[in-house]
Order: C-alpha cells, then structure tokens, then sequence
C-alpha cells in the first residue's frame, strides 16, 4: 500500500492505521510512501491499494495537485487498486469549471472505494453525486498529533 499526504497528516494517519490493522490481527503489509509530485509507476502497480491521508490534496488552486491525484487514480484503475481518501480538503483559491470537472472524473473511477472529508462536505457531495461513494465528514488525522508524539507527556514537563 502506498500512503500520499502532508508529513504531518501522513505521519498520524500511518499511526492510526497501523492501529487498525493491528486490532484486525492484520500483520503481513507493507507501507510504502511516494511524493505526490514523482509518480513511481512500478511502484503504484505492484501495490494492492492506495491512500490518500488527507489534506488539501483535491486542491482547486495554484498547487495543481488534481493533476497528480488524477494520473495516480488513472494508473490505479488500469490495474485495478483500491483507492481511499481519508479526511480530504479543498483549496478553492482558483476554482474553475476544468478543475471541478477534473475532479468530479476522478471520483467516478472504480477503483475509489471510499472517500472521508475534514471539510466542505456538501461540495464534495456534488462532485460525487454520480457516484455510489457515500461522503462522511472526520477529523484531520493531524488532531490526533498529541497522542502520537505524546504531547501530553512533553507538556507535563512545563517546558
């Protein structure tokens, strides 16, 4: 599997999941990470699924960063690997009818399974409205940094 968002966010989302698996007796995986921008084709294929973190990855803005969701989600559903997108965001700064039409296709895809919002739920409800994908609101993993870096413990200390 393959986990795509900010260090931050990333980091606590690999936590939470390793969690997960853990508590689903799930032991044989491996965690690979890949910068959004260099897409490693060998790498995408010989995975099993794919995560995005979260984040403003479904950026409407200078970053582009639809341009790569939309390459790696073509990939994935020519080989047929799951995507997920966990707690997403949306930089609206230079919204245009391409870019949302960009990212209503890549919603469309087969191989998105799910798809969790940390905001904007309604705009993410009509991009995927011709979809079977059920949108569901959640933190941004980056809420849970206190009790991955043990914060409580440092803060204790009066620093």
């Amino acid at each position: 599997m393959i986990i795509y968002g900010d260090n931050l966010i990333r980091i606590c989302f690999e936590s939470l999941l390793k969690i997960v698996l853990k508590n689903h007796s799930i032991s044989d995986y491996t965690i690979n990470r890949m910068n959004l921008k260099n897409i490693d084709n060998d790498l995408l294929v010989s995975s099993d699924m794919i995560f995005f973190a979260g984040g403003g990855l479904f950026g409407l803005s200078y970053l582009n960063f639809y341009q790569y969701l939309d390459r790696i989600t073509q990939i994935a559903n020519e080989h047929h690997i799951l995507v997920i997108f966990s707690s997403m965001g949306v930089n609206n700064m230079d919204i245009t009818s391409e870019t949302e039409d960009k990212l209503v296709n890549i919603l469309k895809r087969k191989c998105i399974k799910a798809v969790s919002v940390r905001e904007y739920e309604g705009l993410f409800c009509k991009y995927a409205a011709d979809t079977s994908l059920e949108i569901n609101s959640v933190c941004d993993p980056a809420c849970w940094s206190e009790y991955i870096y043990h914060f409580d413990a440092i803060s204790s200390k009066k620093l």
